[in-house]
């Protein structure tokens, strides 16, 4: 009967240790979680600010090279204008009155 006692004990000292660590288990592994969502929450803002970003960037590469296309045309309507015209040159297409 002796034994049939302390095994008995044994049995619930066993069950009672597992019950404690699975409890702790439990806790830790919720941490990991809310830790998990907190990474993948600021992974997802900082994701999105670069999106921003990027197409704040576009928006200016689109900015600048149409600047850039403006200054060629005004410096080609420059060097045209600032081309001497010939003046000696008389055209006579030999009818009278034209």
């Amino acid at each position: 009967m002796l034994w049939v006692i302390l095994a008995l004990t044994v049995v619930v000292g066993v069950k009672y240790y597992t019950s404690v660590q699975m409890r702790n288990l439990e806790r830790r592994l919720g941490e990991v979680k809310d830790g998990l969502q907190k990474a993948k929450n600021i992974f997802l803002e900082k994701q999105a600010t670069r999106n921003e970003a990027e197409l704040e960037e576009n928006h200016f590469t689109d900015r600048i090279r149409s600047m850039k296309e403006i200054i060629q045309d005004t410096q080609i309507r420059l060097t045209v204008k600032d081309e001497p015209e010939d003046e000696g040159l008389v055209i006579d297409s030999g009818l009278p009155g034209f």
